[in-house]
């Protein structure tokens, strides 16, 4: 099974996938939606489409060398607007080409096992009358999109359907952000009851997930904004308000990131503080008995010397007397180190 958003065009949704050498020019799916209702096309009715018909959305996979060759020779789009649709990277973001929008937005990647972080481009082209996408991967909020299509459900505009896409791909972002907040609790947490090495590999995964979605997001939000800003005709007041709502939830949720990654930079500088602290500890300990040992070596180095004998060998007591006199230089040393506050 695939993970493609829906049916190929040239056939009536039936509830499953098909391979990609059966969709003509790569065409993942293409419908002709008015008034709230939608029905499945193929490219040939969209070249006998006219604008009185209704509204089009068509849908490529550009991994597909068909798709590509008729996006750039009979797609009609502009040279920009193809160059959008056909980018392998993409930066996001919009703008306006006379009464159209181009668009390049990223998505969280949904797909089972797949990590958040690792975002997926869509890249589409909007005017009054159409919406043409274009994708490499596989985005959930396509795949509903073209869900409730083929279930006859359609939008009543382009700004509407492009507003339930925005939005899609913002809500998209809860669980994850949520997931990230939730993972950040649990860290301090540990931090606050024990410390353990491992934990810094946690914070440190933690806040290298927390960067890449914001490379990503940060730009979006900028993006999303335009759509807004941008003077076009067929996007209305109540549609601009819309957009906005959705570029303002961006911005919170781009602060509730930042605010999840600032957590994992003073957690990240408690651990290396805490493992500052154990390495100091230690050297210091060492550094007393090293200190506490010393006089003992220079007290044996001396018995060793061979110049005039070694002293009280000839006693009867000498040696308890010099392991005596040992354990009084200790005892000593202790109780200078303690009035001195080193112990």
């Amino acid at each position: 099974m695939s993970h493609d958003e829906t049916h190929p065009a040239n056939s009536r949704p039936t509830g499953q996938d098909f391979s990609s050498a059966s969709r003509p020019h790569g065409l993942v799916c293409a419908y002709l939606f008015s008034e709230g209702q939608a029905k499945a096309i193929t490219l040939e009715d969209y070249a006998r489409w006219q604008v009185d018909d209704g509204l089009v959305w068509l849908h490529f996979d550009i991994r597909d060398a068909r798709a590509r060759e008729w996006l750039s020779e009979h797609s009609g789009l502009s040279e920009t607007a193809v160059h959008t649709l056909l980018s392998e990277e993409t930066r996001p973001h919009v703008w306006r080409e006379e009464d159209s929008l181009i668009m390049a937005l990223r998505s969280i990647n949904l797909h089972p096992n797949a990590e958040p972080e690792d975002m997926v481009a869509l890249r589409a082209y909007a005017d009054r009358h159409k919406m043409i996408t274009a994708r490499r991967r596989s985005l959930t909020s396509l795949r509903d999109l073209a869900g409730s299509m083929a279930s006859g459900i359609g939008p009543t505009s382009i700004a509407q359907m492009l507003i339930n896409l925005t939005g899609s791909l913002t809500a998209q972002l809860v669980d994850a952000i949520d997931s990230l907040e939730d993972k950040m609790d649990v860290l301090e947490a540990g931090v606050l009851d024990d410390f353990q090495q491992q934990r810094r590999v946690h914070v440190m995964e933690l806040r290298r997930k927390c960067i890449l979605l914001r490379r990503y997001l940060a730009p979006q939000r900028e993006a999303l904004a335009r759509i807004y800003i941008e003077p076009v005709s067929w996007i209305d007041e109540r549609g601009r308000m819309q957009q906005r709502h959705i570029a303002d939830q961006l911005v919170r949720y781009v602060e509730s990131l930042d605010a999840v990654k600032d957590r994992a930079a003073v957690v990240q500088e408690e651990l290396a503080s805490r493992v500052a602290d154990q390495l100091n500890t230690r050297m210091y300990i060492l550094s007393v008995v090293a200190a506490l040992f010393l006089p003992l070596g220079f007290i044996l180095s001396v018995f060793q010397l061979k110049v005039l004998g070694v002293p009280l060998v000839e006693y009867t007591f000498g040696l308890p007397a010099l392991v005596l006199a040992m354990i009084v230089t200790v005892i000593v040393q202790v109780v200078i180190f303690k009035r001195r506050g080193w112990l």
